[in-house]
């Protein structure tokens, strides 16, 4: 949002986090469970409830739900990205008509194998932001200094050591924040086995969670492809 120059207002469970946005440049942040949300955002719009909520938490509880539709504005609009339970409360959904749409993470084209393993692309004139055009998009907005996913970096493994980037992400056994976990390799080292199925063999991931990996790793593979693309589209002169 601020890449934009849209004021956002962030909200969390956990005050670290909230602390953490803040200190990037986020507006205002709230943390759920310590301050009075609704006023928060009230302040934040001026008394009109905010245009619009991104709801990316994973819960079972149907509280981030209900919190949106309470701090939106009239006829405003709730996008649940995050993995929440869909109760919706009919009376405050319905007294503000508002607009509950429901997101497929990355953008249209998202589990459609035409798109994503056979590089189909959707036509613009109909469908303006597909997943690869929304990450060509990010990758802008880092080339130009609108957005700096530095500060979010915690921690930094080589690619030997992937496992224990696994363990602090699943097992976490000395409790650490973290936000953001990268992989460091060198580019001209050539690895037969990749790491994912080394997790998978020492059983840090479940074959769900390989099943789910290894998608997203074909979904990354077609992306940078497509970026790839998009570098050339913009240097004349490059043959692809």
């Amino acid at each position: 949002m601020n890449a934009y120059g849209f004021p956002a207002l962030g909200l969390d469970v956990s005050q670290k986090q909230v602390e953490r946005v803040l200190k990037l440049g986020l507006q205002e942040g709230a943390v759920i469970g310590q301050d009075d949300v609704e006023k928060v955002a009230s302040s934040f719009s001026d008394g009109q409830g905010v245009d619009a909520v991104i709801i990316t938490a994973a819960t079972k509880s149907d509280d981030p739900v209900e919190l949106a539709g309470r701090i939106c504005r009239d006829k405003g609009r709730v996008s649940a990205v995050g993995d929440v339970r869909m109760d919706i409360p009919r009376n405050i959904y319905y007294e503000k008509e508002l607009d509950l749409r429901i997101s497929r993470s990355y953008g249209p084209g998202r589990y459609d194998p035409n798109y994503e393993e056979k590089g189909i692309d959707y036509p613009i004139g109909y469908v303006r932001w597909t997943e690869e055009r929304n990450m060509e998009e990010f990758l802008r907005l880092i080339s130009i200094g609108r957005v700096d996913v530095k500060p979010l970096i915690t921690h930094i493994f080589k690619i030997e050591d992937a496992l224990k980037a696994y363990e602090l992400i699943l097992e976490n056994p000395n409790k650490e924040d973290f936000t953001a976990v990268l992989l460091e390799y060198e580019p001209k080292i050539e690895y037969r086995a990749t790491v994912l199925y080394v997790a998978l063999d020492q059983e840090y991931v479940s074959q769900d969670q390989f099943d789910a990996i290894y998608q997203q790793a074909v979904q990354v593979k077609n992306l940078l492809h497509g970026f790839i693309r998009y570098l050339r589209k913009s240097k004349p002169g490059k043959e692809d």
